[in-house]
């Protein structure tokens, strides 16, 4: 799940253009991910069929875990940025020190899912549940195609120029 995030913001920084002051690209990837949010919102009340009900106790505990997990890849980034640097200069411990972390991260997130997993049987039956973790992937695999499509009618545009 952490990889295919990854992988998904790196798309999306992919397709922000370049060109325009720092502000601007943040503003820019700001509306993206608003947009992107609305869509997956959809995409899972769909597949899920949520009565009214439902849809009522599930997003405050789904927007919560959301939340806490990107504060955690935040986080994570910011760590990790502070961490690249030359693994040979590094002595044992140091890189002991690097892995442990890694590993205390990734237990984090995992901790975070346990969570958000016990919550939810609190407030949607199970069948639900399984569709639900079906829909956040599928609803990835859509997503970088659609991405994967904007990239390539940006490029399309750029060789009719």
């Amino acid at each position: 799940m952490k990889t295919q995030f990854f992988s998904t913001l790196i798309a999306l920084m992919v397709i922000i253009p370049l060109s325009g002051k720092s502000q601007d690209r943040k503003q820019q990837f700001q509306e993206k991910k608003k947009e992107i949010d609305v869509k997956k919102i959809g995409y899972i009340t769909e597949r899920l069929s949520l009565t009214a009900e439902e849809a009522q106790a599930f997003w405050p505990v789904y927007n919560d875990f959301q939340t806490k997990r990107e504060n955690c890849l935040k986080e994570n980034g910011t760590l990790k940025k502070k961490e690249k640097v030359d693994l040979d200069k590094l002595s044992d411990k140091e890189l002991t020190e690097m892995a442990d972390a890694e590993i205390a991260r990734e237990k984090k997130m995992l901790d975070l899912r346990i969570e958000f997993h016990d919550n939810v049987k609190k407030v949607l039956p199970p069948k639900k549940i399984v569709l639900l973790y079906q829909a956040e992937k599928d609803f990835k695999r859509v997503l970088l195609n659609d991405i994967r499509e904007e990239r390539k009618e940006i490029k399309a545009k750029q060789n009719n120029k």
